[in-house]
């Protein structure tokens, strides 16, 4: 899934889908700050601010001098859900945007098309003889039946 999270926000939610996945198990120590930082090709800082996220929710610990411990999968599961969630409700928030610009270029369009036909009516109207007129005919008529030409 594409989403505009800054690095740090992306790479917390890819340590929480590994640890779902099984790559990292409750209990492990996984990189430090700098492994990881390589690793994301990101700074040591960006890294910190991705272990803080996971920290707050829950999902690791950082122990000094040891690393990080993966302390639940399901936490981390909980984690990449509700970014999930989020992720999907942006794209719908996307999606609704686009429409509304379509919706107000037709607008656009429609006034446009609108103001057309009233001008041409009303050119059209100063024309009597092009406004079509409509006669009643008895059904005794000898032009029953007849086009204009032929009477």
């Amino acid at each position: 899934m594409k989403t505009n999270y800054p690095n740090y926000k992306r790479i917390a939610l890819d340590i929480a889908k590994r640890i779902i996945a099984g790559h990292f198990h409750e209990g492990q120590y996984i990189y430090g700050r700098s492994s990881l930082a390589g690793m994301y090709n990101v700074s040591p800082e960006t890294i910190r601010r991705a272990i803080i996220l996971l920290m707050d929710a829950g999902v690791v610990k950082s122990v000094p001098g040891k690393g990080i411990l993966i302390t639940s999968v399901q936490v981390a599961a909980e984690f990449a859900k509700q970014y999930e969630s989020v992720g999907n409700i942006s794209k719908l928030k996307t999606s609704l945007n686009q429409l509304m610009s379509q919706r107000k270029e037709l607008d656009t369009q429609i006034l446009e098309m609108m103001n057309t036909l009233v001008e041409q009516t009303n050119r059209l109207s100063d024309y009597n003889e092009l406004i079509p007129h409509e006669i009643e005919l008895q059904s005794s008529c000898k032009h029953i039946g007849k086009t204009i030409a032929e009477i």
